[in-house]
């Protein structure tokens, strides 16, 4: 756990500007500290859910249109926030102490 990391009273944790960077778009199921992200991992249960469903109930082609779209939606949603994450990581260099 890195030095930067500050606990409260209510025991929530807050960071340093010089690692906030990392905590928008961090790709992965974990924080760079371990720690699990639950919001993603509903997300996935559900689409997984999903899957699965679909694979016991054959969807129509509309349904199967829609799923599709709604796919790749997400994931230039994804990339449009990965190359922010890499504009901004490229303006902002981390800050290296002695």
């Amino acid at each position: 756990m890195s030095s930067s990391r500050v606990l409260s009273k209510a025991g929530s944790s807050s960071q340093s500007h010089e690692n906030k960077a990392y905590e928008v778009g961090q790709p992965g199921f974990f924080t760079v500290y371990g720690e699990a992200k639950p919001l993603q991992n509903q997300a996935v249960s559900k689409f997984n859910e999903r899957m699965v469903g679909s694979l016991r109930d054959l969807l129509s082609e509309s349904d199967l249109k829609a799923l599709d779209e709604n796919y790749h939606e997400t994931l230039d949603r994804y990339r449009a926030v990965m190359r922010s994450r890499k504009a901004f990581l490229l303006k902002n260099p981390p800050i290296i102490y002695p």
